[in-house]
């Protein structure tokens, strides 16, 4: 059973990633909106109400950018800004030609991000969410439009929906396996950083088991070691209700 990288709270690297994410974001709107300026007269993929839908993301992604920029971002607010994400990137790319055609970097974004924060699981469930908001939407404008039959199955939605699953797939096993070696070499330094024998033996290993604890958020550390000197054999123990 996956059960993710250790849970290192990591401030620091939360906001770097948060503002990596909004540079992307702002970028990714500032060459959205180039191409609209150069594609929209002769683009049949790029209508009128797409390039204003871009200029609304452009707006959309600089306030994003400013709120990153002037507070510390928490989790939620991540949170928050990925799905807002996810319903840009349906409102942008729903009608297209193919889940996979050129408008739906979109899609490839939100997808990156959601492995970029978190991990497999995430980034699975933002493709199906995605891939299933997209089939909503097209059912929606389908049935507007005052058609009597919805053509899903010769469209290519349901082959784009598969492929943006696959696609999320991919991405977030790739970022839960970059997460867990990180997660998991910063545990390793914070553990050797820890040993320090100036304050005693029984001093560093409470501080060792106490960071273990911790950071695997486990319920009880047994540590066993055996001395040299005497052959003696000592079991020390920690749990989460210890002072």
């Amino acid at each position: 059973m996956h059960t993710g990288p250790p849970a290192i709270v990591d401030v620091d690297r939360r906001a770097q990633l948060e503002r990596s994410l909004a540079l992307a974001r702002t970028a990714l709107a500032l060459l959205a909106l180039v191409v609209v300026l150069n594609e929209l007269p002769v683009s049949g993929e790029i209508t009128p109400l797409t390039g204003n839908l871009i200029i609304a993301y452009n707006v959309y992604a600089l306030i994003a950018a400013v709120l990153i920029g002037v507070m510390r971002p928490r989790p939620a607010f991540g949170a928050l800004l990925h799905v807002g994400d996810i319903l840009w990137a349906v409102a942008l790319t729903t009608g297209v030609e193919s889940l996979a055609s050129t408008p739906s970097v979109f899609n490839l974004f939100v997808l990156v991000s959601a492995g970029y924060r978190w991990g497999l699981l995430e980034t699975l469930l933002t493709g199906v969410t995605t891939a299933g908001l997209h089939v909503l939407a097209t059912i929606i404008l389908v049935t507007g439009s005052g058609s009597s039959s919805i053509p899903l199955v010769r469209n290519p939605l349901v082959t784009g929906s598969l492929y943006l699953i696959g696609l999320a797939w991919m991405i977030g096993y790739l970022a839960d396996e970059q997460n867990r070696a990180r997660a998991h070499a910063a545990a390793t330094t914070q553990v050797l950083a820890a040993v320090d024998f100036a304050g005693g033996l029984r001093a560093s290993l409470q501080r060792v088991m106490t960071l273990l604890l911790t950071t695997f958020r486990a319920t009880q550390v047994v540590m066993l070691f055996e001395e040299s000197a005497s052959g003696r054999v000592y079991r020390w123990s920690l749990t989460d209700t210890d002072a």
